[in-house]
């Protein structure tokens, strides 16, 4: 009877995996002609298969339009890099955002990241937005 309480649990864990639920960076931003902004991605782990299939990253200047992208930055796939599953912890990447992408301005801007992932026994496929804000001294 134990044995299969056991064994029942840990079958149930092998199907969870984790998904993405957050990003964040610095707070304040002082790119040069080469820079990239670190990312961080924060992710966590749930009893739905779920995997993550990839990103991309767009730059804009308000959070007013919370299903746009904004301006297109960079395209990541998450599962060519190996971070399609992650459990409960958390994975950063490098965007490229040199001050030629601020056009010049100092400001407060938004950083954006649609993911792309499937859910459930189905694989729904669905796209997620995530931001984070940032003030960019040029």
């Amino acid at each position: 009877m134990r044995f299969a309480l056991v064994a029942t649990l840990l079958s149930c864990v092998a199907f969870s995996t984790a998904h993405i639920v957050g990003i964040s960076g610095p707070t304040t931003y002082a790119p040069g002609s080469k820079s990239k902004y670190p990312l961080t991605f924060t992710t966590e782990d749930g009893p739905i298969t779920n995997d993550d299939f990839s990103v991309v990253v767009g730059l804009a200047t308000s959070t007013t339009n919370s299903e746009g992208l904004g301006d297109f930055i960079q395209n990541y796939d998450l599962q060519s890099l190996g971070l399609g599953t992650t459990a409960d912890k958390t994975f950063t990447l490098k965007v490229p955002l040199p001050s030629s992408s601020f056009y010049g301005n100092s400001g407060d801007y938004v950083i954006k990241a649609a993911v792309t992932n499937a859910v459930g026994a189905e694989w729904n496929v669905r796209l997620e937005f995530f931001t984070t804000n940032v003030t960019v001294i040029v």
